[in-house]
């Protein structure tokens, strides 16, 4: 069953280097053919040659031809808010989706600015009117990686299509329990992005099983570590220190959160993507 649902997207704050445990300096992973048309290309898109590394969120990241260099640090001015449609075990959502209040949220915008930093906000980044920002669709989906999963996403990314005549691509947040990573391999040498969604499926997840999925991805699918930058948590189900537990791990942004109230409500906590310094809007154990 797929469920509809407005997904957070947020970027985790590095620690100090020293801290860091560093992944494997792998190679660049390999280069996607992809041909469109960039005169037809809408302003600020980010779709055409070269194609995005990170089809789930292209505008969260800065690249500047060095795949470790693709850091937690910049959320573009112009984006939009994004549309996941997320497809879990049974449907149903169990992650924390209540108020930035509830959750004791504070972040001081005079100190917390771009392209470092940025607070949740129903508001677009930069003083932007929403008319001036240009809509990002994001398709994603979750756990094992079977025939006949990529079949149904097959099928459904080939009824849709980019304005510029670029092929649409998809985020598969993949667990190793009844994956096939020869599958796995395929779908990201087609352009798609490969994210961490544990070894066996469980909330809250520890240390263990959020790096030995990623050793999974790497050594039985060959997707290099600096390609590996997102996480969704089983569930949906995260923690302030399950999110800890991803800056010691390198992760760039993590798809855990979800919104509850809709954008055209008062209260909302449907927000424009914002970076971790000032840990989760969203109400975390």
């Amino acid at each position: 069953m797929r469920k509809s649902n407005f997904q957070s997207i947020a970027t985790l704050p590095l620690p100090p280097p020293e801290s860091r445990r560093r992944r494997s300096d792998l190679s660049n992973p390999p280069e996607n053919d992809v041909t469109c048309d960039s005169a037809k290309a809408a302003p600020f898109d980010r779709f055409c040659s070269p194609p995005p590394t990170h089809a789930s969120a292209p505008f969260l990241f800065t690249s500047t031809g060095n795949s470790k260099a693709m850091l937690p640090q910049t959320l573009v001015a112009l984006m939009a808010p994004l549309l996941a449609l997320a497809q879990g075990d049974d449907g149903s959502l169990s992650g924390a989706t209540t108020s930035a209040a509830a959750a004791g949220y504070s972040c001081d915008p005079s100190k917390c600015k771009l392209p470092k930093c940025n607070c949740a906000s129903t508001s677009p980044p930069g003083g932007l009117s929403p008319s001036e920002v240009p809509m990002f669709v994001i398709f994603t989906a979750d756990d094992a990686i079977q025939s006949y999963t990529l079949d149904s996403v097959n099928q459904f990314l080939a009824q849709r299509k980019n304005p510029n005549g670029c092929p649409i691509k998809m985020t598969y947040f993949t667990s190793l329990s009844n994956t096939n990573y020869s599958l796995v391999t395929d779908w990201f040498v087609a352009g798609n992005e490969i994210a961490d969604h544990t070894m066996t499926h469980v909330g809250d997840p520890p240390q263990d099983e959020i790096n030995g999925n990623l050793a999974a991805l790497n050594t039985l699918a060959g997707i290099p570590y600096a390609s590996i930058q997102g996480f969704r948590a089983p569930f949906l189900n995260y923690s302030v220190d399950m999110l800890k537990r991803l800056v010691s791990a390198e992760f760039t942004y993590d798809s855990s959160a979800t919104s509850s109230i809709p954008v055209t409500d008062p209260g909302t906590d449907a927000y424009w993507p914002y970076t971790l310094d000032n840990l989760s809007s969203h109400t975390a154990a």
